[in-house]
């Protein structure tokens, strides 16, 4: 480098002088011919030259040979693509604010943190290797082990388009539920609206105002009708409707009363008048009866005619008056103010046979004349003795007694079973029932007139007229010892084997 850095130095000092010596040439020969001014340009065309390969010499022991080039790299690795939530990053953070279920125990309250969970997402997208990175309590630590553990199947990370498990890392966020609000400010007392003179007065309005219904009074009705109204700011009675009534008549006189009212003082909060809904019992009760005399209720015809209804009407128990059993039942009912006969029940009774009797003649009675008080009308409870005594056995002059066939009712029955044919067309059809047939039975026991009064079937009837016209003679009925010619109806009846 020494000898080109030098030679260009004693180069560049002949340049120098060959410019002083040119000037020096140029000051005295000032009328010098083009010819020598050439010259001078192509004195200094070679000097460049002759420079210009000087500084080339010097680069050409510069420049050193080439050296092998590197080994090509390594190809790179397929890239990885990491694993996917569920409907994304977004669905991952509402999965993880629903799910997330922040500590109750004691101590908690107002305590946050963050818990790193590392777990491992496998190939087939399922959570695995589920591990706490940093603890923050075993509270927190439990509850994101648990939301992480819940967690649906992930779509799996892959690489070159082949699934791989992929550790995953994941922070749960605990942030502590804010505290409740504090409880409203108590309002302000509310001072309930008073009627002009306090309650006192008002029960003295209500007396007054609040009459018992005339049209109410024959039934003596009592009770109370619960109105609901407003009271308003300025004292006055609006909105008045029936809470809880008795019947349209006695509604209407409360609410009537109550929308007359004056006003009212009004209720108040913090001393400022306000409208307060109130609710106001208005009772009725039926003025006291005049001192009249109550007249009791009476059957039509009075005591015999009743006397000779029960001997009608109040059936003997056969049983009983076999027996020889007599006695009285003693009965209570009401008889209503249209004189109708209600509520009957045994006061006293017998067996059931007679006490049974006893009732179903009351119930059957016709109304009565209903007691009164004043002149009204009144419902009255009373009680009344239904005698049961044996009648006297019929005298042999006014015995009557009724035909029977020869033997009884055994020897009947016998003679049924053995003489009444059962008509093929009937058992073929499954015709089956009983046939009554009436027939009368003379003075010396013969039958006659014998006829359908009930039928089945044209079969049947037939079969039954026919067992019945060939009964034997009977023993007529007699009156009084004499014999009488009887009516008489005898049921045949047919049953399928």
């Amino acid at each position: 480098m020494n000898g080109p850095v030098n030679g260009i130095h004693a180069f560049a000092h002949s340049m120098k002088q060959c410019r002083r010596k040119n000037n020096k040439t140029a000051r005295t020969m000032m009328n010098d011919t083009t010819q020598r001014s050439n010259r001078a340009k192509q004195v200094a065309v070679l000097s460049m030259a002759v420079a210009a390969g000087l500084l080339a010499a010097c680069a050409k022991k510069e420049v050193k040979s080439p050296e092998p080039p590197p080994p090509p790299p390594a190809p790179p690795p397929a890239v990885v693509e990491l694993p996917l939530f569920p409907g994304g990053i977004g669905a991952l953070t509402a999965y993880l604010e629903d799910n997330t279920v922040y500590p109750e125990e004691e101590g908690m309250e107002g305590v946050g943190g963050t818990v790193p969970v590392r777990f491992l997402i496998g190939e087939d997208g399922s959570i695995s290797n589920i591990e706490v990175v940093e603890s923050v309590s075993a509270e927190f630590d439990t509850a994101a082990v648990t939301v992480v553990t819940d967690m649906p199947n992930w779509q799996p990370g892959t690489q070159g388009d082949t699934p791989v498990g992929v550790n995953y890392q994941l922070e749960v966020v605990f942030i502590p539920p804010p505290p409740p609000p504090p409880p409203p400010p108590p309002p302000a007392v509310v001072v309930m609206p008073t009627f002009p003179g306090g309650l006192g007065a008002l029960a003295a309005y209500l007396d007054e105002h609040a009459g018992y219904p005339n049209a109410a009074i024959e039934d003596r009705i009592e009770g109370e009708v619960s109105l609901r109204f407003v009271v308003g700011a300025d004292g006055v009675i609006s909105n008045v409707e029936v809470a809880e009534g008795i019947s349209p008549i006695f509604d209407t006189a409360a609410a009537n009363a109550v929308s007359g009212m004056p006003k009212w003082l009004p209720g108040t909060q913090g001393d400022i008048p306000i409208s307060v809904d109130y609710q106001l019992a208005v009772g009725f009760v039926p003025p006291p009866l005049p001192p009249a005399v109550v007249m009791m209720p009476r059957f039509p015809g009075g005591v015999k005619a009743l006397s000779a209804y029960l001997d009608e009407h109040a059936e003997y128990p056969e049983k009983a008056r076999l027996e020889g059993i007599e006695g009285t039942v003693a009965v209570r009912a009401l008889i209503g103010k249209d004189g109708s006969v209600s509520n009957i029940e045994i006061v006293e009774g017998m067996s059931a046979d007679f006490n049974a009797s006893a009732v179903k003649a009351v119930s059957g009675m016709p109304k009565w004349l209903p007691g009164t008080q004043g002149g009204i009308p009144i419902s009255v409870e009373g009680q009344m003795r239904v005698g049961f005594v044996v009648p006297p056995a019929p005298s042999l002059d006014t015995l009557v007694l009724m035909p029977y066939f020869p033997g009884g009712r055994e020897a009947l029955a016998a003679f049924l079973d053995k003489n009444l044919g059962y008509p093929y067309e009937a058992k073929k059809a499954k015709i089956e029932g009983t046939v009554t047939v009436g027939f009368t039975i003379g003075k010396d026991g013969s039958i006659s007139d014998v006829k359908v009064v009930k039928g089945v079937s044209p079969e049947l009837d037939a079969a039954a007229l026919e067992v019945v016209r060939r009964m034997p003679d009977w023993l007529p009925g007699t009156e009084g010892g004499i014999p009488v010619s009887s009516q008489y109806q005898l049921p045949v009846k047919f049953t399928l084997p």
